[in-house]
């Protein structure tokens, strides 16, 4: 099985339901078993759910993107946004801290099941989560 599907959200909660109805559809029939697709499914639900949480707080107006791609060798999932004028180098008082760690992205249960985890940030520009599931092979 071969797929892709690259969604573009706003950062609102009706943007979960579209989310595990992408994943929910090019999950099925794969290779992935079904404990570990459930689990990879509500793991990327719970991280786009801070996500939006965070966003909805800083009042980000943008969207982010979710790209899933599946082929007989892995699962790949990437989340990015366009960095929404986020300036990590924006002094960290202990008021911005306590305030904002609420919002930390959630990806707890994604180090369960997810064979590789990457952040990477573009000064001014994006910041990407991949997720990268290997199946197994026969």
């Amino acid at each position: 099985m071969i797929g892709r599907n690259v969604q573009t959200l706003p950062y609102d909660q009706g943007s979960l339901h579209k989310v595990r109805e992408s994943l929910n559809g090019i999950t099925e029939g794969s290779k992935i078993g079904k404990v570990s697709r459930d689990l990879i499914i509500e793991g990327i639900l719970e991280t786009v759910h801070s996500l939006i949480q965070y966003g909805q707080y800083k009042g980000f107006t943008s969207t982010f993107t979710l790209t899933t791609e599946i082929d007989p060798a892995r699962f790949r999932a990437v989340l990015s946004d366009d960095g929404n004028g986020i300036n990590l180098e924006e002094d960290l008082t202990d008021t911005r801290l306590r305030r904002e760690k609420n919002y930390a992205i959630s990806t707890g249960l994604l180090h369960q099941v997810m064979d590789e985890i990457t952040y990477t940030y573009k000064k001014g520009s994006q910041s990407e989560l991949e997720l990268i599931n290997f199946l197994q092979q026969d």
